[in-house]
């Protein structure tokens, strides 16, 4: 009775908040109706203000993204309008407005835009091709104005003709996103709303026209660049601009779909027309752009890629499918979009008969649109006759949801004629979509797909029908290769088709719009960037000890390599599970440890499994070393960054969650926190700005730091370094390929660095020989590294020191060692310390390393009758390591005083 008096009570009471809330917000709706006008402007103010906190923080592309996934979902319309089907009739509907005779919109009074004039094709002498091509709209006498090179101050406008299409999500969205993050001020629309956002157009800097045939919206759009001085770039993904290639023999669809070739040829003429007035053209495929060289137009490539929602939905179908129960068959996946590639998939079907007759579990897996339509057409291909019992019949899904059906699949085919000019500008959107689900891809060899797939390896190139059984034989037979070659084209996709990438490329085609110097730089930059080859990182094998997966997809992986650590590894392992950020994953990889590491380390992760939503303990099969070790690590992290831990070291509790702001934040590669010493000396590191340049002297920058799991991809992981210095290394060639670091920006310690006498560094890095060696290594590999060293205290290391009037000042303590003294022989006075104000020291120490000194203490002592004071100095920015091993000599005792101060 006493429980249901109290329950009853507690439900008096929230019934009379409850009326008391109604009660105030029915006198504030009465005050608002009322006409109170300070109510009211404080309502509007508030909604202004978070209006402009919302355009102008990250989330709010995500908003505009997540938008758009649902309005494509909504309906069986939209599944419709994401067809090539509707795509193909644009040109009917482009036309009928064009030609219907409706008066032109007259809202905003200009100058129309005149229709460009067509240029002969490439077999006209150049001189009258040069005549006929339209000058570029920014080019207007005075039209162009200035602009910073900060893209804070860039204002950029997408415009998209078919927004209703996938391909609005990966030519306007994806790109709107990236120039987002590296700070420009961008908006989208759609083109037949232009009246609505011309004012955005005029206060421009850069227009962005995608898939948009002329018109008179496109002639509003290029009347206002004009005006303004705006830069054009005309955007494309299909070859739409060659009207010669529309036959049945290029494109198939219009036989199929039973179009009529004079609508479609008329439709690309208008597109083309759209192109010439365009600054710049871009295109999915270095194919596509060539067309665009041929009415002399510049062009880049900026390739169709994935964002970081279709990676998360990705990677959970992906394990999802690793941890259910299998039903044994083996799934051929054809996921194309219409009935407009019957003679793309013709190419493959006597291969997938044949595999279908001789394996009894194989399936091939086709899409219907849930109304009685199919992608394709079987009565077409007689081979399958017979053969429906082999043939799973799915319903298609929008865009959003397409992982998770082609997470189904054991092979994915994308199957094209080579040779054909529409095929062959085709982007290689099939092969990097299941790459991120861990499947692997069958493609025909059409000259996007050879760049992006090596053949064995991160995929399967066919050519013949033997080609393609060959495939499927291997695939079937030997299931972990198919595995290995998913995850190769995992990594590899990760930065080649990835948001970051993406990021890197807009920035670089912006400088190129603001014309000038930074164009020039910008362009010499990426034309370095694409000759150097992509580089698989060295991930030795290993085996799975342990693991846990509650298959929540988070944002970080905290990596701990370890050997021979079991002493040092439960408080690292604590110090993951004391973090701040809530989703997190934790990888551990022992490299064969002779003690009991990894048994410590299991038992704790069975313990404490439920704190994290992945949990994997591997071993390497064979001793790797550390650089190779790490790399395991990071293969098997299954999220967009990584935190590299050494087992003797910890993080504090916050370091994730802020290292993570600061990457989302700046759109850096790496985040390297402050980090505080422990354990033999106490000091502070990794506050230093981030400066590519000081790597030419040494490293600045600790191995524990947030890393951005494609930016590892990118630049091949770690390397096995001999005796050490991986981190450096893999730093220099992030450093390489311009991409950005940045310290966490807070003045408290996030992460904790043990100094102990069993240390890597200590016992094996840091002797003399091994750094020898060390440095020729990096610098070879590395020609720009000139790594500093004391050339003229290492040439008078045997002088003995200068008889001086005045007691001598040393900068490390003379320290007691049974009944000798061992003192400091080698100091070098740089500057003024901060703390005494009198020296500055660097350290010169057995392996000639340096540090700047930060703090002291004094003592005093006598010796051989003289006063000596001498100064204990915390040590920072040690290039190399971080801490400084000073050199002593023994002095014999008749040379020490009595009074010799023992407090260190």
């Amino acid at each position: 009775m006493k429980g249901f008096e109290e329950g009853y009570e507690i439900s008096s009471l929230i019934s009379s908040l409850s009326k008391e809330k109604a009660e105030i917000t029915r006198l504030l709706g009465e005050q608002i109706k009322r006409g109170d006008e300070n109510a009211e402007k404080l309502i509007r103010t508030e909604s202004l203000l978070a209006e402009a906190q919302a355009r102008a923080h990250d989330a709010n592309s995500q908003l505009v993204m997540a938008q758009h996934q649902c309005a494509q979902a909504s309906s069986d319309i939209d599944l419709l309008r994401a067809s090539t089907s509707w795509r193909i009739t644009g040109p009917i509907r482009a036309l009928k407005r064009l030609f219907s005779g409706e008066p032109l919109q007259a809202a905003v009074p200009v100058t129309a835009a005149p229709m460009p004039v067509v240029p002969e094709p490439a077999s006209s002498a150049p001189s009258e091709r040069t005549l006929t091509v339209p000058e570029p709209a920014s080019r207007a006498p005075g039209a162009r104005r200035d602009v910073q090179s900060s893209y804070r101050n860039v204002r950029i406008v997408w415009i998209g003709a078919e927004p209703d299409t996938p391909g609005f999500r990966y030519r306007v969205l994806y790109w709107a996103e990236a120039a987002r993050a590296v700070g420009a001020k961008v908006t989208h629309h759609r083109l037949e709303a232009v009246d609505s956002y011309l004012d955005e157009i005029r206060a421009a800097d850069i227009v962005v026209l995608w898939r948009a045939p002329w018109s008179h919206e496109v002639t509003r759009v290029v009347d206002a660049v004009r005006q303004s001085g705006a830069f054009l770039i005309f955007d494309i993904d299909d070859l739409m601009i060659e009207p010669r290639v529309v036959t049945t023999k290029y494109i198939d669809g219009i036989r199929s779909q039973g179009f009529r070739e004079d609508v479609i040829r008329a439709h690309f003429e208008l597109v083309r027309r759209t192109m010439l007035a365009a600054d710049l053209c871009t295109a999915t495929t270095h194919e596509l752009a060539s067309h665009f060289r041929v009415h002399q137009r510049p062009s880049l490539v900026m390739q169709n890629g994935f964002n970081e929602t279709t990676l998360s939905v990705s990677r959970i179908a992906a394990r999802k499918r690793r941890f259910a129960q299998q039903d044994g068959y083996f799934r051929i996946g054809y996921a194309g979009g219409s009935k407009t590639h019957q003679k793309d998939f013709a190419v493959c079907v006597p291969a997938v008969a044949q595999i279908l007759r001789r394996y009894p579990h194989a399936r091939l897996v086709v899409f219907h649109d849930g109304r009685g339509t199919s992608i394709l057409d079987l009565h077409e291909f007689p081979e399958l006759a017979a053969l429906e019992s082999q043939i799973e019949w799915r319903v298609m899904v929008p865009l959003v949801d397409l992982p998770k059906e082609m997470a189904r699949f054991d092979v994915s085919v994308a199957p094209l004629e080579v040779g054909n000019f529409f095929c062959e500008a085709k982007s290689e959107l099939k092969y990097f979509e299941a790459a991120l689900v861990d499947v692997p891809t069958i493609a025909s060899p059409t000259d996007p797909y050879r760049r992006a797939i090596r053949h064995g390896v991160t995929g399967f190139l066919a050519d013949t029908t033997e080609q393609w059984i060959d495939a499927f034989t291997q695939l079937i037979e030997h299931r972990e290769l198919g595995e290995q070659i998913a995850h190769a084209a995992l990594n590899h996709v990760l930065w080649t088709f990835g948001p970051e990438c993406r990021v890197d490329r807009i920035a670089s085609v912006i400088d190129m719009a603001l014309r000038g110097q930074s164009a020039a730089r910008a362009f010499a930059f990426e034309a370095m960037k694409e000759a150097l080859p992509y580089r698989h990182p060295e991930v030795p094998a290993s085996r799975i000890v342990f693991q846990h997966d509650r298959l929540v997809y988070s944002q970080v992986t905290v990596v701990i390599p370890l050997f021979n650590y079991e002493r040092y590894v439960l408080q690292a392992l604590e110090s993951v599970a004391a973090q701040t950020l809530w989703d997190i994953d934790l990888v551990v990889v022992d490299d064969c440890s002779t003690d009991q590491s990894l048994s410590v380390v299991v038992e704790w992760c069975k313990t404490n499994k439920e704190r994290f939503n992945r949990v994997l303990v591997l071993q390497n099969t064979v001793n790797s070393k550390l650089g190779p070790t790490r790399n395991v690590g990071f293969d098997n992290a299954d999220t967009p960054y990584v935190i590299t831990l050494d087992a003797d070291n910890r993080l504090l509790p916050t370091c994730a969650e802020k290292c993570l702001e600061a990457a989302r934040r700046s759109a850096a590669a790496f985040v390297y926190p402050r980090i505080i010493t422990f354990g033999a000396d106490t000091f502070v590191m990794g506050d230093t700005p981030y400066d590519p340049a000081r790597f030419i002297g040494g490293n600045f920058v600790d191995a524990m730091a947030l890393i951005s799991k494609a930016a590892w991809a990118c630049v091949g992981g770690y390397e096995n370094v001999p005796h050490g210095w991986e981190d450096y290394e893999f730093w220099c060639k992030l450093a390489e390929r311009g991409l950005l670091g940045t310290p966490e920006g807070g003045d408290t310690p996030l992460a904790e660095y043990r100094i102990h006498a069993a240390s890597m560094l200590r016992q094996h890095t840091n002797h003399e020989a091994n750094l020898a060696r060390t440095r020729a290594f990096l610098e070879e590999r590395h020609p720009w590294l000139a790594i500093a060293t004391d050339r003229v205290g290492d040439a008078m290391k045997d002088e003995p020191p200068p008889v001086a009037d005045e007691p001598p000042r040393l900068v490390l303590p003379v320290q007691a060692a049974g009944t000798r003294t061992i003192a400091l022989v080698s100091t070098n006075t740089v500057s003024s310390c901060r703390s005494c104000k009198n020296v500055r020291s660097a350290v010169r120490t057995e392996e000639a390393l340096y540090g700047s000194v930060v703090q002291r203490r004094e003592s005093t002592f006598l010796h051989c009758g003289l006063r000596v004071e001498t100064h204990m100095h915390e040590v920072e920015n040690v290039i190399g390591s971080f801490y400084a091993k000073p050199v002593y000599r023994e002095v014999a005792p008749s040379d020490t005083c009595d009074q010799y101060d023992p407090a260190y």
